[in-house]
């Protein structure tokens, strides 16, 4: 079946503009010159020591008269003789028109080196292939030091293919190890000769997707390997697509000069051995400036393609290959193997790889949207295929991307930019490759695509902040700040704050210690009481700049939180992200939010933890998967009928009401400035002259206005308001009814399981309403009407299985109050036991510890059981190996 996709020129010319390295003509200056500039002041010219040699992996290419050129700028430190290396890849020398006179004699094309426009000879190609190659006899050149430039030539219509460049003053060291390639190349053929046989094309749709738990970690978890398994983490509110843990490996493409009206037609064959289904390559040509000019196949003869098109503008095409199911990207799962490339019925290429890993960055997102790559540990090269997974290639990202303003260095990620005009949902694949086939390039990246450019609020709020550095990865809402994002929460309030400042007050959180600011926020991150059943653990211990997950920003107080990596088992881009108080969440350079009189700067960091042992570990997940298994349950409270007939037989006149909202809406002018907006500390708002203001009115009448207060409390509409006004409650009444807060906090410390056996959430806000609740309880005399405490505990102290979700152990620890008989068993969702650990045996008073044995159990949720005497208490676990 002959199967060949343009682009519909008259539908989808307007959806897409790219201009020159697909930027926006307005933003982009020359990006040749821009890059070189930014990887002089890093050095890179300078190269990177690699077995007695320096390798150069910075090019550039060009076509100057009929050759086509690649360069490669580079700065010797120490002047001396040395030794070229290329690594490079041979091809058929194939005339641009693709006429040969003799087909039987194919010889390969060849490659003339130059160093400072000096021609100094010939490479030494010995096949069709990549392979390490010199200069004629390998002879020795002398550098002064300074600037060079070593440049590759070639005659059209194929540039030179040199991956990386080697100099060394030892001839012996003068070349590439091979082996690596050959041994993915030999993987590539046995998968071929694996499928030879097998008709059935392979979707990535059935193949199963790994989670964190069973997967090699990525490069942001310290692994280099590309024989990974790639796997999404839960974003919450996130607006973009990723892929953690994505293979960078080599596929084969070549980059072209063609002349319009030219025809040219490129096909596969299998290699010696294999039929046309032992592999499935996709095939892509497209042209480099004008993303109109694209064209795809997958299936023309058998599983291989081909493409027949009369060129339409002269100028630099890719031609790309990749597999159509990639699953592991170097598996037997996918469709991985090696081809032969022919353009015009003559063989360009034996032996080409054919691999890759496509990822779906599908968005309904306008405006400028970012496509790149974080924490690799190889050197990876981005296609963007727009309009679905068999459409055709249209862009390119690169590595040394720099469009400023901006200060983030990207050298060993690749990124590129798009602007999408059009408000429908886009069906969008990006494929994942490696820069070229030198096995140093291959290993994993953490991949991000369809992300919106951050808004110039964000970008304004911050003078060290550049706009091409800021990455927006949600919306901007008040429902979350720093400290409840690098906490794993999205619910806790733009002014949430596990403490104020060291002399401050903030009694309705549950991890406050009054007057002991850092034991607050020590509470808060080690989980005492836990954020989320199966939040990880954070420690200051040991936590310094190369490995803290979590960095607390500092300047007359403290200001800010920022997070990267995976912490909370969340993706966090390239270096750091922030939830810059009411503003949008943003992926951004990791000191780029300093500000002296605004953030500060960083002054210290945490590290995830697990029993005292760093590192993060397996058991931990976000906040959604613990509310989604039902192992976390957020409380509601709400008002009864009764409460609000009583709060509305409080209320005195509509004036008192206008009056309130005249003074919360001068308060809500001030701190939706720019200044204020990116606040997240409730310090902040007690010294603006607008909320003392308030409080002082407020505080003048507050039996008047308190059931106006209570309004905004329990409105679930206005986040904002609802905090603020909660704030004015606690800190005009706590001196009178303080008993009722400790009374909340401690109830919810004695039962803060419910019957099922979910953990209750801590919530500063629940609390507040839970103290007003307390507060209309009062009777007509004044009396403080105290709820005495229920006589059954269910709280953490008192039953606990850690940790949990369960990898493979746990210890449950429970506390008798005296000694009871107690059985302690394991039941499934049905009802079933499926262990007892503790069987009708009695226990003295105190504290008791076991081991659960989860590795034979299977995956899902199960209920910890403990019967003590006559009260029974369940804890919902979840098992995930």
């Amino acid at each position: 079946m002959k199967k060949v996709y343009f682009i519909v020129v008259a539908v989808l010319l307007t959806v897409l503009t790219v201009s020159a390295q697909v930027m926006p003509p307005d933003l982009s200056p020359d990006p040749i010159n821009s890059k070189i500039l930014q990887i002089e002041k890093t050095e890179l010219l300078k190269g990177n020591l690699h077995r007695d040699g320096l390798v150069f992996s910075y090019k550039t290419q060009e076509v100057e008269g009929k050759k086509l050129v690649t360069s490669y700028p580079l700065v010797i430190e120490t002047p001396g003789n040395y030794f070229l290396t290329a690594h490079v890849l041979g091809i058929n020398d194939i005339p641009i028109d693709g006429v040969l006179v003799d087909k039987n004699e194919l010889k390969l094309q060849p490659i003339e080196v130059f160093i400072d426009g000096k021609s100094f000879g010939l490479l030494n190609l010995k096949k069709n292939g990549w392979q390490s190659a010199h200069v004629g006899q390998n002879n020795a050149v002398f550098l002064n030091s300074g600037r060079h430039v070593i440049s590759f030539k070639s005659n059209m219509p194929y540039y030179p293919d040199i991956d990386v460049v080697k100099l060394s003053k030892i001839k012996n060291a003068a070349f590439f190890e091979e082996q690596p390639f050959l041994d993915y190349i030999q993987s590539l053929r046995d998968n071929g000769e694996k499928n030879r046989h097998n008709t059935t094309k392979y979707f990535d749709s059935k193949n199963k997707e790994a989670t964190w738990e069973n997967s090699l970690k990525s490069a942001s978890n310290s692994s280099s390997s590309w024989e990974v398994t790639p796997y999404t983490l839960s974003n919450p509110a996130g607006n973009y697509k990723h892929k953690m843990n994505v293979p960078v490996v080599y596929t084969y493409y070549k980059k072209i000069y063609l002349n319009k009206g030219q025809n040219v037609v490129f096909h596969t064959t299998p290699i010696a051995g294999q039929t046309y289904h032992s592999v499935d390559p996709v095939m892509y040509l497209f042209a480099e400036s004008n993303f109109q000019n694209a064209w795809v196949n997958d299936d023309y003869d058998g599983f291989h393609p081909r493409i027949s098109v009369n060129i339409p503008q002269s100028g630099n095409y890719f031609l790309v290959l990749r597999a159509y199911s990639s699953s592991h990207a170097s598996s037997s799962d996918g469709r991985q193997g090696l081809v032969n490339v022919y353009q015009n019925s003559n063989l360009l290429q034996s032996d080409a790889p054919v691999s890759g890993y496509m990822v779906s960055v599908g968005t309904s997102n306008t405006g400028t949207l970012n496509y790149f790559t974080g924490y690799s540990t190889g050197f990876p090269r981005l296609w963007l295929a727009p309009y679905g997974k068999l459409e055709p290639l249209q862009f390119e990202g690169e590595r040394y991307w720099n469009v400023p303003p901006m200060d983030y260095n990207w050298f060993d990620d690749a990124r590129f930019r798009i602007v999408k005009n059009t408000g429908s949902y886009l069906d969008m694949y990006m494929l994942v490759s490696s820069e070229g086939a030198w096995w140093v390039y291959w290993g994993n990246a953490d991949v991000y695509g369809s992300c919106k450019q951050a808004g110039s609020g964000v970008v304004n709020a911050f003078p060290q902040l550049k706009a091409n550095d800021a990455i927006q990865t949600a919306p901007q809402t008040n429902s979350y700040n720093c400290a409840s994002w690098a906490g794993g929460r999205t619910d806790l309030g733009r002014f949430f704050w596990a403490s104020n400042s060291p002399d401050g007050n903030n009694s309705s959180s549950d991890w406050y210690v009054a007057g002991n600011f850092w034991k607050s926020w020590t509470n808060y991150f080690e989980n005492n009481p836990p954020r989320f059943a199966g939040a990880p653990d954070y420690s200051f211990d040991g936590a310094n700049s190369s490995n803290g997950d979590v960095a607390m920003w500092k300047d007359a107080s403290y200001t800010h939180f920022s997070v990267r990596r995976e912490a909370n088992k969340q993706p966090h881009g390239y270096d750091w992200e922030s939830k810059p108080g009411g503003l949008e969440r943003i992926m951004h350079p990791r000191n780029a939010l300093e500000e002296n009189g605004g953030y500060g700067s960083i002054d210290r960091y945490l590290i995830e933890v697990q029993e005292g042992v760093i590192r993060s570990s397996d058991e931990e997940f976000t906040i959604e998967q613990s509310l989604k298994s039902g192992l976390t349950v957020f409380q509601n409270v709400k008002l009864s009928s009764q409460e609000k007939g009583k709060i509305e037989k409080m209320k005195h006149s509509v004036k008192v009401q206008d009056e309130v909202e005249m003074k919360f809406e001068d308060l809500f002018n001030t701190i939706s400035k720019p200044k204020f907006l990116k606040i997240s500390n409730p310090d902040m708002l007690f010294k603006l002259e607008e909320y003392n203001d308030l409080q002082e009115f407020c505080k003048k009448d507050f039996d008047r206005i308190f059931p106006y207060l209570i309004d905004m409390v329990f409105d679930d509409s206005e986040r904002e308001k609802s905090e603020i006004a909660s704030m004015l409650i606690e800190n005009i009444s706590l001196d009178k009814y303080g008993k009722l807060m400790t009374e909340v906090k401690t109830e919810w410390r004695r039962n803060n399981y419910d019957k099922n056996g979910a953990y209750i959430a801590p919530s500063p806000l629940m609390n507040v309403r839970n103290y007003i609740k307390k507060v209309l309880s009062i009777n007509a005399e004044g009396g403080l009407k105290s709820v005495s405490l229920n006589d059954i505990e269910n709280s953490l102290d008192i039953f606990h299985v850690y940790p949990n979700p369960i990898n493979e152990h746990a210890n449950i620890k429970f506390y008798l109050e005296k000694e009871e008989n107690v059985r302690l068993s394991i039941f499934d969702m049905n009802g079933n036991e499926v262990e007892r650990i503790v069987q009708n045996k009695l226990l003295q008073k105190g504290k008791h510890s076991y081991l659960l044995n989860a590795s034979e159990y299977t995956d899902g949720i199960y209920i910890c059981q403990l019967q003590k005497g006559s009260i029974l208490l369940k804890r919902k676990i979840l098992i995930k190996k």
